[in-house]
């Protein structure tokens, strides 16, 4: 398998193939203080040669608010849901979600690309 960090913060992008930790923890922690997103993606092998996308996990950040999700192994997309926040709906980066599918916890999307880094996935607990 192989993965790939792409990221962009304002006019910065970024794109790095098998990524270090380090390699992804600062530009993550830009887009944190900032507007940006992120994806990390984990790639498989097609018999003919190419590749192909196996799993992602995505971050969408505006104005302090983060979105969060990944396709899983089992094709299916997960993302945060926080019962506990107002119901409501918000603009991020001109898409438009519910805000209790948000957070403005900087944390949780930190330790959601960390347990993917390492992982190469996030547990349910987190993104469900």
């Amino acid at each position: 398998m192989i993965t790939e960090f792409r990221w962009y913060v304002g006019s910065a992008k970024g794109r790095v193939k098998s990524p270090q930790w380090a390699d992804i923890e600062a530009p993550l922690h830009e887009i944190g203080n900032a507007s940006g997103d992120a994806k990390l993606e984990t790639f498989i092998q097609k018999p003919d040669g190419g590749l192909e996308c196996f799993t992602h996990l995505s971050v969408s950040s505006e104005n302090g608010l983060h979105f969060l999700s990944i396709l899983d192994e089992d094709n299916e997309v997960r993302s945060l849901f926080l019962p506990d926040r107002e119901p409501g709906m918000v603009d991020i980066s001109g898409l438009v979600w519910d805000n209790r599918m948000v957070t403005n916890d900087f944390s949780l999307v930190y330790r959601a690309f960390r347990e993917y880094f390492e992982t190469g996935n996030v547990s349910t607990d987190l993104l469900n």
